[in-house]
């Protein structure tokens, strides 16, 4: 059981973890996106203020980086290291992350990425 160091993941995987009598192990590559000037800030905002550059990032665009932030080609391959050693770990496993992380893994898998608003959320992404 592994799981972003961020809160909202952690108190997640700590909650299933119990209930399949693990330990949900952090691990730091799983967090989601660095978001500099762009975090906490609101989607109707971003599509207002900086509407091409919400319109990369929701393409996904391998060339998007946040501003102040890192580039989806920052986070792929951070996510590429978490999975790396999820794999190597007891199978099976089981990650609690977030939507950055999981357009992420997208990629890796070459699979089109989905806009991050339209992912479904506390649902199952098979990898590997």
């Amino acid at each position: 059981m592994w799981t972003s160091p961020l809160a909202r993941a952690r108190e997640t995987a700590e909650v299933t973890a119990a209930h399949l009598g693990l330990e949900a192990v952090v691990l730091d590559d799983l967090a989601e996106s660095r978001r500099g000037a762009w975090e906490g800030r609101t989607y109707a905002e971003l599509a207002a203020d900086d509407p091409e550059r919400l319109a990369a990032f929701e393409a996904g665009e391998r060339t998007f980086a946040f501003p102040g932030g890192e580039s989806l080609e920052e986070q792929i391959a951070r996510t590429r290291r978490a999975l790396g050693t999820i794999a190597a770990g007891p199978q099976p496993a089981l990650a609690v992350a977030h939507a950055g992380t999981i357009r992420a893994a997208y990629a890796l898998e070459g699979r089109p990425l989905p806009r991050e608003r339209e992912l479904p959320h506390g649902q199952l992404l098979r990898v590997g």
